[in-house]
């Protein structure tokens, strides 16, 4: 039962990003076609996979304690480096109070733009993959979990930054995503 509260949290903070993105798309208006949303998703999701699967198998070669130390340190670790990417992306941009908007206004998303959004949102979960497989969080849970979650945030923040003028800044996200990166990373490492 702790992996999975561990799996859904870790899914949750994949797609703060994703969230991020869709606001930006919505706030234009520029549409993520629905088919782009589940190559975002799928990418994302294999990507999560193969780096838990890669921690996992890293974790067969130490204690389970200290897999659990090391994994939760890196997550932790990813997290601060979230957190001190978010500050010093404000500190350059001071003047910027919302998400970052496309700068090509065309209908809606392109083959190559679709692809290069997937593989961008795909490495910032690596890191946190890496941890979670380590610390033997639920693989496939958390695969299908992410999957879901990307083509759900995506979605909504586009809802969000299409019909509000309310827009999220880019820098809370980061600071959101990377403390509860850090929780887990801290739960994980006594469970």
């Amino acid at each position: 039962m702790t992996h999975i509260v561990s799996a859904i949290v870790l899914a949750f903070c994949s797609n703060l990003d994703n969230l991020g993105v869709g606001i930006a798309y919505g706030v234009r208006p520029r549409r993520i076609y629905l088919h782009h949303n589940f190559l975002i998703a799928l990418v994302s999701g294999s990507g999560t996979y193969l780096s838990m699967s890669a921690g996992e198998w890293v974790n067969d070669y130490m204690s389970e304690s200290f897999a659990n130390i090391f994994g939760g340190s890196i997550m932790i670790g990813i997290g601060l480096y979230t957190i001190f990417q978010s500050v010093r992306r404000e500190g350059n941009q001071f003047n910027e109070t919302s998400v970052s908007s496309p700068n090509n206004l065309s209908e809606g998303t392109h083959n190559k733009e679709a692809f290069a959004l997937a593989i961008s949102l795909t490495f910032n979960n690596l890191g946190g993959g890496l941890g979670a497989g380590i610390s033997h969080i639920n693989i496939p849970l958390t695969t299908v979990l992410t999957i879901a979650l990307s083509v759900l945030a995506i979605l909504g923040g586009y809802q969000i930054g299409k019909n509000a003028s309310l827009t999220i800044p880019k820098f809370w996200l980061g600071v959101s995503s990377g403390l509860l990166i850090m929780a887990v990373g801290i739960y994980e490492m006594f469970v």
